[in-house]
């Protein structure tokens, strides 16, 4: 697996309530993410460096690559896991290494089966071959100035090409052994970091700041808390009975679990009505997403809370056993 984001575009870390960090090595043995000066990069078995680096307004995507199920391929989300999209799903083996280039638009990546380098536009289109002669084991990709770099673990080289045409290939290092990763570093002005939404007091967020599209900051959390009412401060969860479900978000923490999915938000956020299940063939779906048993549909009682189920029964066939069915349907709920 691989991800990257430009230079700028790695998202703002805090570690938990301590401090924002400029480095991390990592050598989690399975796989790496990584947010480096010119892209995220994932290896195996190998210390990856992540600086972190404030995004321009206009960077929104983190590209990475996905091999689940054997079958590779290139997508992109938002810096805050969402608008997640597929890129390619085509010509593609093994891609090892990914970098974005914000200033010229372009993505690039090296696939290592295919012994290839490929580029195109941040949406995805204009997809090409930049190189594809004498590529043996491809492994990392960076870009500085007017050159994309990459490595050749098998050949020991670091070579360049230009990175808009792909013309004056040269050898910029041979003989180097054990190659793993190569970045490339460049200066920031002070005025390109401030003028970030998350330079100023992390945004005003407890933990993690996130640019989004519009230029304006985004709040987030760690896995293991969320975000409270005021959309700025990381808490720990609500702790729900089990027969209860329990809100995302907003001032209301717990709710009945027979609330869950039954067409009527009851959370500030509307989280229990988002991920509902799907109705079986063997039931009726209501109108606002509930589902109810299909033998009472047009029975003369209405189940759905917004009674859809006996809404339009003209023409319906109902069996006449299903009017013999008894047993518990759940507890009335007072009306709120």
């Amino acid at each position: 697996m691989g991800a990257a984001v430009d230079r700028f575009c790695s998202i703002s870390v805090k570690l938990g309530p301590y401090a924002d960090i400029p480095f991390v090595a990592s050598q989690a043995g399975a796989f790496h993410i990584a947010a480096g000066c010119h892209g995220f990069r994932a290896g195996r078995g190998d210390a990856v460096l992540i600086p972190v680096l404030q995004p321009p307004p206009s960077c929104r995507y983190l590209y990475f690559t996905n091999m689940q199920d054997r079958a590779a391929k290139i997508e992109r989300a938002a810096l805050d896991g969402t608008e997640r999209e597929v890129l390619f799903t085509t010509g593609l083996i093994r891609p090892v290494a990914l970098v974005v280039d914000n200033a010229l638009g372009k993505l690039f990546w090296a696939d290592a089966d295919l012994k290839r380098i490929e580029s195109c536009d941040l949406s995805g289109a204009n997809r090409l071959t930049l190189e594809d002669a004498n590529i043996v084991q491809p492994l990392g990709l960076t870009v500085l100035g007017k050159h994309l770099y990459w490595i050749d673990r098998q050949q020991q080289m670091i070579e360049r090409v230009e990175k808009t045409t792909g013309d004056k290939r040269t050898r910029i290092q041979g003989r180097v052994t054990h190659l793993t990763g190569i970045h490339a570093v460049e200066d920031v002005s002070l005025e390109e970091f401030s003028a970030h939404p998350c330079a100023r007091d992390n945004g005003g967020c407890s933990h993690i700041c996130i640019a989004k599209g519009d230029g304006t900051p985004r709040c987030s959390c760690p896995v293991h808390l969320v975000l409270l009412q005021n959309l700025l401060t990381c808490g720990e969860p609500p702790t729900c009975s089990p027969d209860q479900f329990a809100c995302a978000t907003g001032e209301i923490d717990c709710i009945p679990g027979a609330w869950r999915c039954d067409g009527f938000p009851e959370c500030d956020d509307q989280s229990d009505e988002e991920g509902c299940p799907v109705c079986s063939a063997a039931q009726f779906p209501c109108a606002r997403g509930q589902c109810v048993d299909l033998r009472l549909r047009c029975d003369g009682e209405a189940d759905c809370q917004d009674r859809s189920d006996e809404a339009d029964c003209d023409g319906v066939s109902q069996k006449p056993e299903a009017h013999l069915v008894v047993g518990y349907r759940g507890p009335q709920l007072t009306p709120r």
